[in-house]
């Protein structure tokens, strides 16, 4: 599942007692191939420190192995809690796998959004002396991306998956 923070993600004094309050957001998108022959994976995350941004992962087949694209460069994301998102850039990817050729590479262009559909499911919990509580929400992802494997002869649009969005909050005393 993915996080996707409501507004800017900060850090910043809570109360008069020493303690902070950390919000980050994620989220996940889970898009099939139209053949089914691979999928994608796009990890959305929106950390207190920096700008917000997805990364890309593709997980597939062949006649004869298993293969995993990743390790490229992130995309550009926005979010806003988990109401909406969005992911946009392009990237490219490293693949392997047993019995897998060296040196394929995979050529992704991203322009997705993610709409939070539902209700919005509360969890709390404590951790590490934090009070955390977390925002999910599923969502509806639409757009485009579009996936080009030359070395395994794949080119392929992909336009519509599911997801969710997270915001998570966490109350730490020093």
């Amino acid at each position: 599942m993915v996080v996707v923070g409501g507004g800017p993600a900060a850090a910043r004094p809570h109360d008069n007692h020493g303690a902070v309050r950390t919000v980050e957001g994620y989220g996940v998108g889970s898009l099939s191939a139209p053949d089914d022959d691979f999928g994608v994976l796009i990890t959305l995350f929106d950390p207190p420190d920096r700008d917000a941004f997805a990364g890309v992962e593709i997980f597939g087949s062949t006649a004869t192995t298993f293969y995993e694209c990743f390790e490229g460069p992130a995309i550009d994301a926005e979010m806003s809690g988990v109401r909406a998102a969005e992911a946009d850039g392009s990237t490219t990817l490293l693949c392997g796998g047993p019995d897998f050729p060296a040196d394929v590479v995979a050529y992704l262009t991203v322009d997705l959004e993610w709409k939070g559909v539902g209700r919005v499911f509360h969890e709390r919990d404590t951790s590490d002396g934090c009070r955390v509580k977390a925002d999910v929400r599923q969502a509806e992802v639409s757009g485009r991306v579009t996936v080009s494997i030359p070395a395994l002869d794949i080119k392929a649009y992909i336009t519509e998956g599911v997801g969710d969005l997270r915001r998570i909050t966490r109350i730490c005393h020093d």
